[in-house]
């Protein structure tokens, strides 16, 4: 079956290599799911654990709370301006964000926002992306690729699917974080601020941003000579050494700053066909920033940032297998014999004894893999909880390499032009490179070589090895560019400007995919490529955008914004030569150019009956990119090249209330939110003329609705403070023709495919008790929260499982925390955490192959982990 060539529209597609699956999220059964099957005492059972959980957390809180309490001081003083995002606590209600492109205090936006300071992400035990939903109403986050360090961001059923491009976009200091087969490997250490964008950001965000974006700014220099240095350990031998330290060069004038972070942690997961241990870290990360004002009106920033890997990657466990796939069955008349004597005929056709060695010793190897998932299947069926946290993979896994980013901010500011107001220029530039990129996983579940691949990698020898060709590009090959200019006047604000996005790569090699226990071969154990060589290839995307708010009444602003983008992407490829010094691209061939433009616009209004509520309204448009198809080798009906963008139109209800009254501080938001879905990109399965195969191609053939709102509470009561959020996404197909068959030969309806990452609840309940506050002893508080959410669909290809263990039941997780802060009155920090108190054994993504390589796999959570730090501030 042809399989479709997508458009490039990241590094992920220009070199993540092989067709496998994306892995995906899951969440719990309904009490009506579970009754459905025939299991009510899961219900029961459910509701116990929820009731421990809670219980906990409560009992943790009210522990510590009994520690007799000190006055507040500071904590209680109200601020009359806006405090900026990297120094705000819990209380705070006025919070400064950027998702309009400058800077406004959070409960002014009107747009769906959750935010975070850096500080507060520690606060709140938030070390890694995967952390975010405990804390975010409406985001789940899922692996990618089959690697933890690929985030893969799922916002309001919007996310990436079957192949698509993402639906969430990344940002870091102000620009796109480019991704490689290193994954976005976005370090949680000295971040000013952390934003989630809710909804269609197209107008001045662009392409794929038709569920939001996430925002990520690390601490810039500042006119203060000060810095830290904080060292963690904890469970798993985890030490970790994180520090910066910021000097004024030049008073008012030029500062630096320089950040860095030393990992080390053993893995969680082991292998048990060679003891490698998997889901470890090892990596080293630095930020190197300097701002320079040489006067009044003029900044420009510069950040150059690294990281490198050395890592044993991710540790993917057998789920299930098909025990019917047709190349499993080695019988007289089984698909598996017939290709297998087929390939010694073809390679022995006059030596009979050579030709029954060759059927003899391939059947084995596939018998080999059959049985090896049998045993397997056994283990993880009798082995409980802990079973599963080993796995079989074949070979040592590797996930190694260094990626860099060098970008500039540079602002301008002449002054006041009339009507227009107080103009600003700002310049946004990034360029990235990779070095020495390199992944091998096992994704199959099997120690034996079935669905194995190695990306980045040259073949010499017939081994994978690691070269000066792997995973490496220069600065400059890949840039993003935005020029901006905007005014700010009483009453009215506007914004121009113009994006640029451009990759090019001169080569890549194809990926190396490993299947059938190599038994398909030739010659017999040669490692497979899938794909081509790829060359010079070029994607460029554009985009004009502008948008302006104003008063139209006192406290009435209306907002609307524009933008018309534009995409083309070129390359060529080579079918790869092997040779015994690697590979080689001798015939080069164009492949089909793709072109594209689409459109994206907002229009808000926003009203303030009083100082301390907003109400807003507003509709917005956004869109995924298309691509191109493989060229089928016969002429088949229905063929397209090409499949043009998903767009998605919403309209989105909300409200902000700043509490400040009768000693109650906080925040209470609230959105209402439908969106329409159309053109969505899925598979399309053709009939080839006059024979039994199909050709399979991506087209615009579905269409849904999604509802829902989302629900975020911050108060403080004296001492204490409360957080809680809920989520509610309802997400369904009203279009989406065809069929598809399961493994068992039952035939399912599309329409009837569930939304992948988009559990219909999600909420947490969170503490924090202030228990001393004191000059002379410093802050002592302990906080926790209590997360639950309803059953996640992690599976593209859920349908062709009839088990649907692509479905993730609901779960429940809690973390706790205690901190010293000022420890004597000293700049010295003490803290001591738990996450995953219960230690939750769940999905976080689902890598399906069991219609073709006869593996269904899962990459699980994070254990129970505990650590303490120690920080030291001057």
């Amino acid at each position: 079956m042809t399989q479709p060539i997508r458009a490039a529209q990241s590094d992920d597609d220009f070199g993540r290599g092989p067709p496998c699956p994306i892995l995906r999220l899951r969440r719990s059964a309904t009490p009506e799911a579970q009754k459905t099957s025939g299991n009510g005492e899961e219900v029961k059972i459910m509701m116990i654990r929820k009731a421990k959980a809670a219980s906990l957390l409560t009992a943790s809180l009210l522990a510590i709370a009994a520690v007799p309490g000190y006055a507040q001081t500071a904590t209680e003083a109200q601020t009359e301006t806006p405090a900026k995002v990297d120094s705000i606590d819990y209380s705070d209600s006025d919070i400064v964000v950027t998702a309009r492109k400058r800077e406004e205090s959070l409960q002014n936006v009107p747009v769906a926002v959750t935010a975070f300071g850096g500080e507060t992400l520690r606060d709140k035990n938030v070390t890694a992306f995967y952390d975010l939903p405990t804390q975010t109403p409406g985001l789940q986050v899922r692996t990618a690729g089959s690697q933890r360090s690929a985030p893969d961001f799922f916002i309001r059923g919007q996310g990436s699917t079957f192949g698509t491009a993402a639906g969430v976009s990344l940002y870091f200091a102000n620009a796109p974080a480019f991704d490689s087969f290193l994954g976005t490997n976005i370090q949680f250490y000295d971040l000013a601020s952390l934003q989630v964008l809710k909804g269609p950001q197209g107008t001045l965000f662009g392409r794929a941003t038709t569920g939001g974006a996430v925002l990520v700014d690390p601490k810039r220099p500042t006119d203060s000579f000060e810095g830290y240095l904080e060292g963690t350990i904890g469970s798993y031998n985890q030490r970790e050494l994180t520090g910066a330290i910021n000097i004024p060069i030049v008073a008012d004038h030029i500062a630096f700053r320089a950040a860095g972070s030393i990992v080390r942690r053993d893995g969680f997961t082991t292998n048990l066909s060679n003891g490698q241990d998997l889901d470890n870290k090892r990596n080293e990360s630095y930020r190197l920033g300097l701002t320079i004002k040489p006067g009044d009106g003029f900044e420009t920033y510069f950040l150059f940032s690294g990281q490198h890997f050395n890592e044993n990657g991710s540790g993917a466990v057998l789920l299930d297998y098909n025990r019917n796939l047709p190349n499993f069955n080695t019988g007289p008349t089984g698909a598996g014999r017939a290709t297998v004597n087929a390939i010694c005929t073809a390679t022995n056709p006059v030596n009979l004894v050579a030709r029954a060695s060759c059927v003899s010793q391939r059947i084995g190897l596939i018998d080999q893999l059959v049985s090896g998932y049998a045993v397997e299947t056994t283990r993880l069926a009798t082995g409980g909880d802990a079973a599963k946290r080993k796995n079989q993979a074949s070979g040592l896994q590797f996930h190694t390499g260094s990626v860099q980013t060098l970008q500039n901010v540079t602002t301008i500011s002449p002054g006041s032009l009339g009507f227009l107001g107080d103009i600003t220029i700002k310049n946004i530039f990034s360029t990235h490179r990779t070095r020495g990129a390199a992944t091998g996983r096992s994704i199959g579940g099997s120690q034996f070589n079935n669905a194995v691949t190695y990306n980045g990698v040259d073949l010499i020898n017939n081994i994978p090895t690691v070269t000066d060709k792997s995973g490496d590009t220069k600065f400059f090959d890949r840039y993003s560019e935005e020029f901006q200019i905007g005014g700010d006047r009483q009453g009215f604000n506007w914004l121009v400007g113009y994006y640029r996005e451009q990759y090019e790569r001169p080569f890549q090699f194809s990926p190396i995919f490993n299947t059938f226990n190599l038994a398909f071969t030739t010659p017999l154990g040669a490692l497979p490529t899938t794909g081509s060589i790829t060359l010079n290839s070029r994607a460029v995307d554009q985009g004009f955008f502008g948008q302006t708010t104003f008063e139209v009444l006192p406290r009435l602003n209306v907002t609307a914004g524009y933008r018309h983008s534009m995409g083309e992407r070129t390359s060529q490829n080579a079918v790869p030569v092997r040779t015994v010094d690697g590979f080689t691209a001798p015939v080069v061939r164009e492949t089909t150019p793709y072109s594209e433009k689409a459109d994206s616009y907002n229009f808000s209004v926003d009203y303030k009956p009083i100082d301390n509520l907003l109400l807003y309204v507003s509709h917005r448009k956004g869109y995924k990119p298309g691509g191109v198809n493989a060229v089928p080798s016969a002429t088949v009906p229905g063929y397209r090249s090409s499949f043009s963008p998903e767009t998605l139109k919403d309209v989105e209800l909300g409200g902000k209330y700043t509490w400040d009254t009768a000693g109650i501080r906080g925040r209470s938001n609230i959105a209402v939110y439908r969106q329409w879905y159309s053109n969505i990109q899925r598979n399309e399965v053709l009939p080839i003329p006059g024979g039994t195969s199909v050709f399979t191609q991506v087209n615009n053939i579905a269409a849904a609705d999604i509802q829902g709102f989302e629900f975020e509470n911050s108060l403080t009561f004296g001492r204490l403070t409360l957080t809680a959020n809920y989520a509610f996404t309802d997400a369904k197909y009203k279009t989406y023709p065809g069929t598809v068959t399961d493994i068992n030969g039952v035939v399912h309806n599309l329409i009837d495919s569930p939304f992948i990452g988009t559990p219909k609840h999600q909420g947490t309940l969170g503490l924090r008790y202030d228990a001393i506050s004191d000059p002379d002893i410093g802050e002592i508080s302990v906080s926790g929260d209590f997360y639950m959410q309803s059953e996640v669909v992690l599976d593209d290809q859920l349908l062709k499982d009839p088990r649907r263990l692509g479905i993730q039941p609901g779960y429940e997780n809690v973390n706790l925390r205690i901190d010293w802060k000022g420890i004597g009155g000293k700049g010295i920090d003490a803290a001591v955490f738990v996450r995953n108190v219960t230690n939750d054994l769940h999905l976080v993504s689902v890598g399906n192959l069991i219609d073709s390589l006869g593996a269904l796999s899962g990459i699980y959570n994070e254990p129970r982990v505990w650590g303490a730090q120690l920080r030291f501030s001057w």
